[in-house]
């Protein structure tokens, strides 16, 4: 009774998985990410996308993440139909706003469709950002310190 129970889980099996699972696969091979460096400079982001079959409608999405987990700049890009081929993009982003000096996180989601659900790919990857705010906050201190000290006799 067991080996019939195996061989009808086995077909059940078999006829559930999609057929066309493989051919709409694909691969993120390369996320790089440089720059940042120092204040009010421009981050580039890299990606190279590879297809095992063919994809018709897809899009990729950029989130780029601060060290406190919130998102500083996001992008979606159309990716055009692709058939066991390679898909290269860059995509440039400022640090002049980012709260954080610290590593900030670069998510890319590939996925089929509109969706946003990384249904053929995601990957990640950091990269460390100046303090943008602090050279600004500091800026701002001297010169009301300075207005401070020059008004000191009129108090």
């Amino acid at each position: 009774m067991l080996p019939k129970f195996i061989a009808v889980f086995l077909i059940v099996l078999l006829f559930s998985l999609p057929v066309s699972a493989k051919n709409e696969r694909g691969s993120i091979t390369s996320l790089n990410a440089s720059g940042g460096a120092n204040p009010d400079e421009i981050i580039t982001i890299s990606i190279m996308l590879q297809t095992n079959g063919k994809i018709q409608n897809s899009n990729l999405r950029y989130y780029i993440i601060a060290p406190s987990g919130v998102v500083v700049d996001s992008a979606t890009v159309g990716v055009p139909s692709m058939n066991k081929d390679t898909f290269s993009h860059s995509w440039t982003s400022n640090n002049s706003n980012y709260p954080d000096m610290g590593n900030y996180t670069v998510q890319a989601c590939w996925s089929p469709g509109n969706s946003s659900n990384c249904g053929l790919a995601s990957a990640s990857v950091t990269f460390y950002s100046a303090d943008t705010l602090g050279p600004l906050l500091m800026v701002v201190i001297v010169v009301f310190g300075g207005w401070i000290w020059k008004q000191r006799h009129d108090f």
